[in-house]
């Protein structure tokens, strides 16, 4: 804020999730844009975000393809683009003839090592998935840890997603299948937008959702 009022920052272009107050005291204050998030324009902050819904929709369907029908969901927090892939999720299940994902596929991934154990083993002992998704690389790549410490060999007994293709993603052991959420060109796009909050320009969208693909590697495999 010192920053700000002494005229020293010209805009703020923001990377993922902020508390709403935060974004209220720096209303009106400096442009702003947010990137890789999906909710900034209902708070009036132009944002440019993946289309969460279409990953979730194709990471199933990637799944159904390979032969999988028991698939759970991997997250640490119910944030907005966890509703959205959640909605995407059941959409494909509901295209392809299969039931929606019960509460007990959730798999809740906590800072506690032994509580995300925990929740692995019971998905594990009651969903019996032979397919998760992983709303990013870091949760998919510690689900292989705890799968590994249960004498089960990913992708073999359970193929893994992630999402993000963060640089490391294809370095693990099992090098990880995983959902480009086109990060780089939301970078662009955002310094272009930018650019153009800062010489007052009104040419722009309050939301820009950008198409997700996969990207396939070791991680997913037919069954």
């Amino acid at each position: 804020m010192r920053s700000i009022d002494a005229g020293v920052v010209d805009g703020l272009l923001l990377i993922s999730r902020f508390p709403a107050k935060i974004l209220g005291a720096l209303a009106g204050k400096i442009p702003m844009a947010m990137i890789n998030n999906n909710w900034g324009g209902m708070l009036d902050v132009p944002s440019i975000c993946c289309d969460y819904h279409k990953a979730g929709y194709i990471a199933v369907e990637h799944f159904i393809k390979k032969g999988h029908r028991r698939i759970a969901y991997l997250t640490d927090k119910i944030l907005p683009e966890v509703h959205m892939h959640l909605s995407g999720m059941n959409c494909a299940l509901e295209a392809h003839g299969l039931a929606p994902l019960e509460n007990d596929a959730v798999i809740m991934c906590s800072a506690n090592y032994m509580t995300t154990q925990g929740n692995v083993n019971r998905c594990m002992d009651e969903v019996k998935p032979t397919a998760i998704f992983a709303r990013q690389d870091m949760f998919a790549a510690r689900a292989m840890r705890f799968l590994t410490k249960m004498g089960l060999e990913v992708p073999k007994d359970v193929s893994i997603l992630g999402q993000g293709d963060y640089s490391w993603a294809g370095q693990p052991e099992i090098a990880l299948s995983t959902i480009d959420n086109q990060l780089p060109a939301a970078c662009q796009m955002g310094l272009d937008l930018m650019r153009k909050l800062c010489n007052g320009e009104d040419d722009y969208e309050m939301v820009t959702s950008l198409a997700p693909r996969i990207i396939e590697r070791d991680s997913v495999v037919s069954i």
